[in-house]
């Protein structure tokens, strides 16, 4: 079932890739050029779902999940 999904997924890019050339390519310039503003963004995000999952285990053992 993996291996059909992926083809899907890449057969739906280069669909999307022949149908639109010039807007893809348009649209991948913008976003390489706004790279520094996404890498920031995904940080943070990753950094407060980080945190969040420390959060949850604290809580978790406060409530005695992790007694022997």
């Amino acid at each position: 079932m993996s291996i059909r999904r992926d083809f899907l997924i890449i057969v739906i890019i280069i669909l999307l890739v022949l149908i639109k050339p010039t807007g893809f390519w348009r649209e991948i310039k913008q976003i390489w050029g706004q790279r520094e503003r996404l890498i920031r963004v995904l940080v943070v995000v990753v950094g407060l779902y980080f945190l969040y999952g420390l959060y949850t285990l604290y809580s978790l053992y406060d409530q005695g999940w992790f007694v022997r």
